[in-house]
């Protein structure tokens, strides 16, 4: 109707044959009609000449009406009692597409509802078997339905027991995840989510869905906003610039640490360092820019980060699962998991099904989904009251069920306390909090001792903070440090190790 109104309009303003260049005009919109046969310069002589074969010929190809419809027009533009200009316009909008060669937009629209699959044959592995007739598009009774999505499976995976929370991030390939589009889709709650047990497939209590830009890793170091500052000049040399130290600030760059790790400034911009110019000088790159949270980024902190600590522009799921739940375990082979053959937990996403008894404002989001490229996955867990721990002292294993003496009866300088689960023994950790719950703990130990010291028997007073322990990591049959301090292990009812790996895992796909 957009095209008739304004032929219209043409007419109104102008006249009709205006109206009829601005339709058909040759070979742009608004010039002169295509040259007349018979040295005809108005449209009045071709119609009165239309038994005429060259004249017909110009009608059909050059103003791409038929004889019939021309005439029509011609009629009704010299009426003058009540013309009916509305056939006039829908016969010139008609000509007026052919001649332009417009195309009008699909009425109605494709919206996939569910995708259902069907075996065409059953047969037996290597049995032979003849293909029947079938229907092409499936049957109306089919009820079967097909889950559509993906899966990830990991030995990170493998959680027991207590609150498990994990946290998957997929970072997409170019700009094949539009994150508006996504963000509105996300608030339709388009997933479910499973995830393998021992006897049967899982879901979470509560999982949330995310899309935008994600740190992933905590910061390897981090620098004051006056200590660290860019080059004011850019060179020429692909948005290459330099960032320097102050001459003040203690830091300076390493080759092999710094190199290729990622610089995110205060105000959300990333810069990969390319290169050292010098100690306290390096080549960097802007690479993109991140819409952190505000938290993750500071106003007078830069903060340095692995290269694969940032994922911009990606797709965030954070599960938790509470102690009622079963053990996160491999699945058993079965129909539901025959595309993954692994050792390890799985985890499914996958895009909700939509029964014909839901509401019908429910969409299945295949069609926004199917052109999002992934190319790599961020597995990180968290696991808080895990409590299958095997414990022994030099003496003998403990029951952990019941009080014991961590060191022993008579514990001195050396004594040992081993702690050891299998969850903690297979992962790399990011870090470990024990949780110490101690029987008949003086209050104050500088009273308690008061006697030894007041007598001489002791020369350095004892308070709570005197006892410590060194905490030490037993791998491949030898004692590895990963604390340089020691713990008071008296002070504090958690004791936190940190530094000791990474509980996560990054799988490229």
């Amino acid at each position: 109707m957009g095209r008739r109104n304004a032929l219209k309009q043409k007419r109104e303003q102008s006249d009709f044959k205006s109206m009829m260049e601005w339709a058909l005009g040759h070979p742009n919109p608004g010039d002169p009609l295509p040259k007349m046969p018979n040295g005809y310069t108005t449209l009045q002589e071709i119609v009165a000449d239309l038994d005429q074969e060259r004249v017909i010929r110009y009608v059909k190809e050059e103003l791409y009406l038929s004889v019939a419809d021309f005439r029509k027009i011609m009629e009704i533009q010299a009426t003058t009692e009540n013309p009916d200009w509305k056939e006039v316009y829908r016969l010139v909008e008609k000509a007026q597409t052919k001649k332009r060669n417009f195309t009008y937009p699909p009425i109605g629209k494709t919206e996939i509802k569910n995708i259902h699959g069907s075996s065409l044959v059953d047969a037996e592995e290597g049995q032979v078997t003849k293909a029947q007739r079938f229907q092409t598009f499936g049957n109306i009774t089919q009820t079967s339905q097909n889950s559509i999505g993906f899966a990830v499976t990991s030995p990170v995976l493998l959680l027991q027991e207590g609150t498990r929370k994990i946290t998957l991030t997929f970072a997409s390939e170019g700009n094949t995840l539009n994150r508006d589009t996504f963000q509105e889709i996300l608030s339709s709650d388009p997933f479910e989510i499973y995830l393998s047990s021992e006897a049967q497939w899982i879901q979470p209590q509560a999982f949330e869905a995310k899309v935008g830009d994600f740190i992933v890793e905590e910061p390897l170091d981090y620098y004051s906003s006056t200590e660290l500052s860019l080059s004011s000049t850019a060179s020429d040399n692909d948005n290459l610039t330099s960032v320097s130290f102050s001459e003040g600030s203690e830091h300076t760059f390493s080759e092999s640490d710094d190199v290729g790790q990622l610089l995110v400034w205060n105000d959300g911009k990333i810069f990969k360092i390319i290169g050292l110019v010098r100690d306290k000088e390096a080549n960097i790159q802007q690479i993109g820019i991140g819409n952190f949270p505000q938290e993750a980024v500071s106003t007078d902190q830069i903060n340095l980060y692995r290269n694969s600590a940032i994922y911009l522009n990606s797709l965030q799921f954070q599960l938790t699962l509470d102690p009622t739940l079963p053990a996160i375990l491999p699945p058993k082979p079965d129909e539901s998991t025959f595309f993954l053959d692994t050792p390890y937990p799985v985890v499914k996403i996958l895009l909700k099904e939509i029964s014909s008894a839901e509401n019908t404002q429910e969409k299945l989001y295949y069609d926004q989904f199917k052109s999002v490229r992934l190319e790599k996955v961020k597995i990180q867990v968290k696991v808080e009251n895990s409590q299958d721990v095997q414990l022994r002292n030099d003496n003998s294993v403990l029951n952990p069920k019941i009080p014991f003496q961590p060191f022993g009866n008579n514990p001195k300088v050396g004594s040992g306390f081993y702690f050891a689960n299998r969850e903690i023994s297979t992962k790399k950790l990011d870090s470990l909090a024990i949780n110490m719950e101690w029987m008949g703990l003086p209050k104050d130990f500088a009273t308690h001792y008061e006697a030894y010291s007041s007598t001489g028997v002791i020369t350095d007073a004892i308070t709570n903070n005197s006892f410590k322990a060194s905490l030490k990591l037993f791998n491949n049959r030898s004692r590895v440090d990963f604390e340089k301090n020691d713990k008071e292990i008296f002070t504090e009812k958690t004791i936190t190790i940190t530094g000791t790996g990474e509980n996560q895992e990054e799988k490229t796909i």
